[in-house]
């Protein structure tokens, strides 16, 4: 009798045990899996990309803008797994694209390098789809002069003459500016026929080195007035 009460305390101690190492081992499995898993998603990180882009007047037509030093540009090479670079261009005027080579794309313009880059890039990769874009456009000197103090004036390679014309004080209402680029080249520009057609080659935007030359009202000259039903009467 005593051997059978033995043998019951015995095989209830052994279930006890082993309905509390049960316990236990379930208990810390599932503490080491919370704090796995939260460790795991504290170790993930979303990559996040912020840009720092001027405000401009419209999107940049890619005929129209010239590039030049401190662009940023943004080369993308679709193979798998796609390459990305974002790349600035030289103080000598050069994008250095990791993998193809240095480029020479200052002076040319939007279009002009996008289709440079993308032809060496093929020279490199038969397959892809490589693409280039203007990230962020630089900062670039223009020289004003004439009828006001000569001034070295800093702009964004987005704004237009009249932009500087007004950061130097003078009057946005003249017609016989001049611009003069660094190429030698030169234009007439008259913004107040640029605010009524639109038309961006009478107010061109800035480049590196150029000059814009506000000339002073002649009293010799004859003039004439107009006023009335007109959008900028005198």
């Amino acid at each position: 009798m005593k051997r059978k009460n033995t043998l019951f305390i015995l095989v209830q101690l052994i279930l006890i045990l082993t309905g509390y190492v049960y316990t236990g081992f379930s208990q810390t499995t599932k503490a080491t899996f919370e704090v796995t898993e939260k460790y795991d998603k504290d170790k993930i990180q979303v990559p996040t990309y912020t840009v720092a882009t001027p405000p401009i007047e419209e999107a940049i037509d890619p005929r129209i803008y010239f590039i030049g030093p401190s662009d940023i540009l943004s080369v993308n090479i679709w193979i798998s797994p796609p390459l990305n670079f974002v790349l600035t261009v030289t103080p000598e005027g050069t994008l250095i694209v990791p993998t193809v080579g240095e480029i020479k794309v200052s002076d040319l313009s939007l279009a002009e390098a996008k289709n440079k880059v993308i032809k060496e890039i093929y020279k490199k990769y038969l397959m892809g789809n490589p693409t280039v874009t203007l990230v962020t456009p630089r900062k670039t000197i223009v020289y004003v002069k004439g009828n006001v103090a000569p001034t070295r004036v800093t702009l964004l390679a987005t704004d237009r003459i009249d932009i500087a014309i007004k950061a130097v004080g003078g009057s946005a209402t003249n017609r016989n500016i001049f611009l003069k680029r660094k190429d030698g080249t030169q234009q007439r520009v008259d913004i107040p026929k640029f605010y009524a057609t639109k038309d961006q080659n009478l107010n061109p935007l800035v480049r590196d080195g150029d000059e814009i030359f506000i000339p002073g009202s002649d009293p010799e000259k004859k003039f004439f007035a107009v006023y009335g039903a007109v959008n900028y009467p005198g």
